[in-house]
């Protein structure tokens, strides 16, 4: 017998803010192809309840509006009846909490997925300058923690199972929430190794000027500052070097007049939310990809895939970038916050193509053995029998 499996999220392709929709896009795709039937409550930007088909994968879309994680519950609580046949229900704690507890009749195995922790979201925010926060940080992170807090506490209650991707945030949550670590599983990020390989066969490869790339929100705690001052130190050798941004965020405008106000501007492109196809693209196209953010509950899906595509990664020394990234290995990890380590280490990538290309190879190998989502597909489907059982 098939298992039929329920995804809650309010990312989901083409609506994307962050990794979290690519992964569980990759999660449900993975899983259809595998046999299993797929059922998908998502949101739109669009304002119509709507259903697409596709073999055996079934996606509801719901509208919202902001706050959107709490608007996308509460419309698609009434929904729910629409998992009714779903042996297990997975979705991220803060987009499927609520729904959860409003929707208990269902009587359905609930597995949530940690990806963010919102007091080291609010900690990262803290390390940061005033001059950096945005209406939205305010709300979102100082005013909204309250309720951030209470839906997460909500989430690591009711959840019958949690899924975490790397284990130091297993960690936190044993450390400061006191959750008994037997009700946890650590599963890598998966990506979709097929999709990346198509990319690379219809690229022409690398762009003749040096080329570095950021892939993700565009909100304070992600340390984007850091790359663009970094890029100040780095034009002084490499006047032609870009930065490459892709994404988007309430610190967009900021972090343009950022680079206009260090007289770099043209070497900083800002490249909006773009496909996730295009988003392979532009990593293949590039360097190295870096990665500056201050605080992650797990590792962070463009990281993965740009080892995956073969680039080499720099970012700041922390436990969840420790996980995936072994420094002068698969990347160069520097002191947190440290601009001038920070890019020293982007020019010595630049500068040294051996060690790059070595590196490549490395990181190539290193996110294939471990993050090809068909070998992480296996993972997911063998803890969903052994929570349905339980």
């Amino acid at each position: 017998m098939r298992l039929s499996v329920g995804i809650v999220s309010l990312e989901y392709p083409p609506l994307c803010y962050g990794g979290c929709a690519v992964a569980f896009s990759n999660l449900a795709n993975a899983l259809a192809d595998r046999g299993s039937e797929i059922r998908v409550v998502c949101g739109t930007s669009g304002k119509q309840t709507f259903i697409e088909e596709n073999n055996n994968l079934k996606i509801l879309r719901v509208p919202s509006v902001f706050p959107h994680f709490l608007s996308f519950q509460l419309r698609a609580a009434p929904l729910m009846g629409f998992l009714n046949e779903c042996d297990v229900i997975i979705g991220p704690y803060e987009s499927s909490s609520l729904i959860m507890l409003l929707t208990q009749k269902l009587r359905k195995k609930w597995i949530a997925l940690v990806h963010a922790i919102p007091r080291l979201d609010m900690k990262a925010l803290a390390s940061t300058s005033l001059r950096t926060w945005t209406g939205k940080d305010m709300l979102h992170h100082t005013i909204g923690f309250p309720l951030r807090e209470a839906v997460f506490r909500l989430g690591l209650s009711e959840a019958d199972h949690l899924i975490v991707n790397t284990t130091s945030a297993l960690q936190i949550l044993k450390s400061q929430y006191d959750v008994n670590a037997s009700t946890v599983t650590v599963i890598p990020t998966g990506v979709d190794i097929e999709e990346i390989e198509d990319v690379r066969r219809s690229s022409s490869g690398r762009m003749s000027r040096p080329e570095i790339i950021y892939v993700g929100r565009l909100i304070s705690g992600k340390g984007i500052q850091y790359a663009i001052s970094a890029v100040r130190h780095l034009v002084k050798k490499n006047p032609e070097i870009v930065l490459k941004i892709c994404g988007n965020g309430p610190v967009r405008n900021k972090l343009r007049n950022y680079a206009r106000k260090l007289g770099i501007e043209k070497n900083v492109q800002f490249l909006g939310q773009i496909s996730h196809r295009n988003v392979l693209f532009q990593i293949l196209t590039s360097d190295l990809l870096v990665f500056p953010s201050l605080q992650e509950a797990g590792t962070s899906n463009a990281v993965v895939e740009a080892m995956a595509v073969g680039k080499p990664i720099v970012a700041f020394g922390f436990p969840f970038n420790e996980e995936i990234v072994v420094n002068r290995l698969t990347g160069l990890l520097t002191p947190p916050g440290n601009v001038p380590a920070f890019s020293n280490s982007i020019e010595t990538l630049l500068s040294d193509k051996s060690l790059a290309d070595r590196m490549s190879a490395c990181a190539r190998k290193e996110a294939r053995e471990k993050n090809d989502m068909k070998i992480v597909c296996q993972k997911y489907l063998d803890l969903f029998k052994l929570v349905k059982e339980i």
